[in-house]
């Protein structure tokens, strides 16, 4: 009987064949087996570096796009009208200890370097002492575990410190890390209170007044893998550079402004809008602190 030739990469489908002809079974029996062995053997196969690197590209380009969507869903929540159902229900500062959140001094985060043009653009004092500067760092960490209407949630062990500035209306987010990015990959329990945007804003509630007039919040030290994606995908294809302050302004509409705004990042900052209604900025600047 004739059989055409098979590639040699193919050799264990070969003898499958040729195996299940000798014994005098059924070919139609097998018939779907083996292509499904054979779909997975050439599956395996090596890959082009041509191939490889086309394929990651689509990946990054779907994940960017993804970015993209979550910013432009995110802007048209930030300029709808305020709805009761879009405001958060965290609003007392006790709810901090509530869920498990307990201060932390902060040493490290005495003073604010690198951003001084920032500060100096947007006037705010460079200054971050408790004593003598309006500038306040206020911290909580998460390793209390709580019980709350008889769910226990364990620790995290998540960091939050903001400095926090009340005369010229500014946060700065200085090293954060959630409950949920801590955690949540793992599967762990988090408690109801682990977005960022819920707790900064406890954080200056602890120090200002309800009515107090937040301008400005501040990203320092970016090192979200998700945000710092985001800014390699754009220097990579979309040709954006990332330079000292004041950088590049993206307006509203741009998939680089919502881009930026759906990541990580910006979605803490733009979660202050929903859900607080604390401030509407037109623009999203990218800086390097350098």
């Amino acid at each position: 009987m004739l059989r055409t030739p098979v590639p040699e990469t193919m050799s264990g489908i070969r003898a499958h064949m040729l195996a299940s002809s000798n014994a005098g079974q059924d070919a139609n029996s097998d018939v779907s087996a083996i292509f499904d062995e054979l779909t997975v053997e050439l599956r395996s196969q090596p890959k082009s570096s041509s191939e490889i690197r086309q394929s990651a590209y689509l990946q990054h380009k779907a994940d960017f796009q993804e970015l993209v969507t979550k910013g432009a869903r995110l802007f048209k929540l930030m300029i709808a009208e305020s709805t009761s159902s879009a405001q958060s229900s965290f609003t007392d500062v006790e709810d901090l200890q509530k869920w498990g959140y307990d201060t932390y001094n902060y040493n490290d985060a005495s003073e604010l370097r690198g951003i001084d043009s920032v500060l100096d653009t947007i006037e705010v004092s460079k200054k971050s002492t408790r004593l003598l500067s309006p500038n306040i760092p206020v911290s909580h960490t998460h390793k209390t575990p709580v019980v709350v209407e008889g769910m226990l949630f364990p620790a995290t062990n998540a960091l939050l410190c903001q400095v926090i500035n009340i005369s010229d209306g500014i946060i700065v987010a200085y090293d954060n890390f959630t409950a949920q990015g801590v955690n949540g990959r793992k599967g762990s329990r988090v408690p109801p209170l682990n977005h960022w945007s819920d707790i900064a804003y406890l954080q200056w509630l602890s120090k200002a007044e309800p009515d107090s007039n937040l301008r400005f919040v501040l990203r320092y030290n970016v090192i979200n893998d998700g945000t710092c994606f985001a800014l390699d995908f754009m220097e990579s294809h979309c040709g954006f550079a990332l330079t000292q302050w004041p950088g590049t302004t993206y307006y509203p509409g741009s998939n680089e402004f919502n881009a930026l705004l759906g990541s990580p990042n910006g979605q803490g900052c733009g979660g202050d809008v929903t859900s607080r209604r604390l401030f509407i900025s037109d623009t999203q600047q990218c800086q390097n602190k350098g």
